[in-house]
């Protein structure tokens, strides 16, 4: 898979972005001190705290409770087998797990 960023899959995909308008969407960025997990390839996942459950998946699933007791943020950057590793990250992407580190642009 090709590591493109999140507008060109959305075109690449002819994902509908036209219906996202400055009435339904805004800018903004990270506060300075936001502590930013950036996950680039498949190794750091053995790090990182999972969710335990009866199944068996072939993807790993992050236990977002735990990890937003150190960060603030999950940044994704799809490579390195990420795609299939992280199910449902199918593109470069960020999950905020604190709204306080959020500015409006």
């Amino acid at each position: 898979m090709q590591n493109i960023g999140w507008k060109e899959w959305t075109k690449e995909q002819d994902y509908g972005t036209n219906r996202y308008t400055e009435d339904n969407s805004f800018k903004f960025k990270l506060k300075e001190n936001a502590k930013v997990l950036t996950i680039t390839n498949k190794k750091q996942l053995k790090k990182l705290p999972k969710i335990k459950t009866p199944y068996r998946f072939m993807f790993t699933m992050l236990d977002f409770e735990e990890l937003k007791k150190e960060y603030d943020a999950i940044e994704v950057i799809i490579s390195d087998g990420l795609y299939y590793a992280l199910y449902g990250w199918d593109c470069d992407s960020i999950l905020i797990l604190n709204k306080d580190i959020v500015e409006e642009l």
